[in-house]
């Protein structure tokens, strides 16, 4: 049986915590030149042991690089092979956003048997060593851990992440079964199940919902993309290096008028999809263009006059629809017309002759945006939606 004791009580028998120590006895009583005797901990037990016989832990090993807490896993099993290990990251730097450290814990914990369990503390994002409140929620969250790890349970992690930026989703809803906590700023949410079959939803506003069945039989690690269902769009059209101001912008159905500095934003729109996109001044149509949306986007444009005067005065060709899903057509040829088909790296997916009514078949291309290559004129963007 475990036997856990609590702040209050610690503080009754004269233990101190960290920062009442460094105020208190280190500070009052120490030079600033002997402070690193106690900042550095290997420095400190070395003292301890050396010099004032007091007892102190047992020293594992030391981790001065990532690749090493492997190795250091491996020497505690080593010593205790039938315990439970949980490697704890608290709430300071080692949890902020971007650290390394959570990743290489978890890789180094998933090498070994279910007994070793990781607990990632979110980042505290304030200064300073922890407040009580913040060590409160560190205390909690390895209190129920170990509460649970007690009762045989398992642990059931799911990592959110986004499938167009390869981000971590901080925030998103994670249930299993009837649990439902949300994910922390590193996409992480942790769970502690029996074994056996489980239901999993996740949900996130503006992407797509996912719900599927999951097996634990052991702790278990499960990383999850998601596909934004709604998405923004950000245009800024620069005309000879000046904002183009009061032009008109027509996507999914909306229109919307640049602003000075020529921007304009549109929001919620359906992601997953192709779109053209019209942009328009009084003088007429200046830009047809098209854009596969799959997670928020910013569209940056910049012409010169002359071109948009040039490209006026020559007859161009015209393909519709745009975005397709079997056939291309092409207007504005005069004769038999060659053309190549790119894909956005430039291979070669397929050329031949336009027929004669101007279509050509796109069935069998998958959905994303393509290049129709007409050898004598410019190469024209397009879209195929499935």
């Amino acid at each position: 049986m475990i036997k856990l004791i609590s702040p209050q009580s610690l503080q009754s028998l004269g233990i101190v915590g960290m920062n009442k120590r460094n105020i208190s006895f280190i500070g009052k009583h120490n030079k600033r030149s002997n402070y690193r005797l106690v900042d550095d901990k290997l420095l400190t037990k070395k003292i301890a042991l050396e010099k004032g016989g007091i007892p102190v832990p047992e020293l594992f090993g030391v981790v001065e690089y990532l690749f090493q807490i492997e190795d250091f896993l491996e020497k505690i099993r080593g010593k205790y092979p039938d315990a439970e290990i949980i490697c704890l990251l608290g709430n300071m730097d080692i949890t902020r956003e971007g650290s390394p450290w959570p990743g290489y814990v978890q890789q180094a914990a998933n090498t070994f048997n279910d007994k070793v369990h990781t607990l990632f503390v979110p980042y505290k994002n304030s200064p300073g060593h922890p407040k009580i409140e913040e060590q409160k929620i560190i205390a909690d969250r390895l209190t129920d851990l170990i509460l649970k790890l007690e009762n045989k349970e398992k642990s059931l992690t799911i990592k959110v992440s986004s499938a167009a930026k390869a981000k971590p989703l901080p925030n998103a809803s994670v249930t299993v079964d009837s649990t439902r906590i949300f994910t922390d700023l590193f996409g992480w949410a942790n769970f502690h199940v029996d074994s056996g079959s489980h239901q999993v939803s996740i949900r996130l506003d503006r992407f797509k919902d996912q719900s599927f069945p999951t097996v634990v039989s052991s702790d278990t690690l499960i990383n999850i993309d998601l596909v934004q269902d709604l998405a923004d769009v950000l245009f800024e059209v620069k005309m000879d290096d000046w904002g183009l101001e009061n032009a008109s912008i027509s996507l999914a159905g909306e229109t919307e008028i640049t602003s000075r500095r020529g921007m304009v934003k549109f929001y919620d729109i359906k992601a997953d999809t192709g779109y053209v996109y019209l942009i328009e001044k009084e003088s007429g149509l200046l830009v047809e263009d098209s854009l596969f949306l799959r997670a928020d986007t910013s569209v940056r444009l910049s012409y010169s006059s002359v071109d948009i005067e040039n490209r006026h005065s020559k007859k161009k060709l015209h393909i519709y629809p745009n975005p397709t899903r079997e056939q291309l057509n092409v207007e504005g040829f005069e004769d038999v017309l060659y053309f190549e088909i790119l894909d956005v790296q430039g291979k070669l997916l397929r050329e031949g002759n336009l027929a004669i009514d101007g279509s050509i078949n796109v069935s069998k291309l998958s959905a994303g945006i393509y290049f129709l290559n007409p050898i004598k004129g410019p190469p024209l963007k397009f879209a195929v939606c499935k």
